[in-house]
């Protein structure tokens, strides 16, 4: 079974410290829900946290 890995998703502002605080640093930050966020965190099977 792979590792899980965090990936942050749309976070801004003081949102993403207190993430961080809460959850440990993120093995990938994506600025939104573009391609590549997809392809990593869907086809990949990886963890996600996500701010709206």
């Amino acid at each position: 079974m792979p590792a899980l890995c965090a990936h942050f998703v749309g976070f801004r502002d003081d949102r993403c410290w207190s993430a961080v605080r809460a959850f440990g640093r993120p093995d990938f930050i994506h600025i939104g829900w573009d391609r590549r966020a997809r392809h990593e965190i869907m086809d990949c099977k990886h963890g996600r946290l996500r701010d709206r």
